[in-house]
């Protein structure tokens, strides 16, 4: 808005120093200017304010996320912890109170390098 009112203020002014007689070139030059000033300034009391809450927010924003982390990291801290201390438990009660069951061994196929070779071993 202030950049607005300025260039207004600025072209106010130009088209008075086209248009008017020597005598009153001065006083509609200074009223343009008086105008355009006016809107600088409107717009920097305006800007000024707005750039400051903006730095504010963003500041309290990343503050927030990092806090936000924070307490995510922490709760699957605690989740993790949890859930190894149980596995663990699991483990032990097995192994105490329960007989080790021996490992399953799977049968092998015989290889064959042929047909003939299969037949023969049937």
């Amino acid at each position: 808005m202030g950049l607005f009112g300025t260039i207004a203020g600025l072209i106010h002014s130009f088209q008075a120093i086209g248009q008017a007689d020597a005598q009153q070139k001065s006083a509609l030059l200074a009223v343009g200017i008086s105008q355009a000033m006016n809107a600088t300034m409107l717009g920097l009391a305006v800007a000024i304010p707005a750039m400051v809450a903006f730095s504010l927010l963003i500041n309290r924003s990343n503050r927030l996320v990092a806090e936000v982390d924070s307490s995510a990291m922490r709760a699957m801290d605690v989740l993790r912890q949890r859930y190894y201390t149980v596995e663990l438990e699991a483990q032990n009660s097995a192994s105490i109170y329960d007989e080790p069951t021996p490992p399953t061994r799977e049968k092998r196929k015989p290889r064959t390098k042929n047909v003939e070779e299969a037949v023969v071993r049937v």
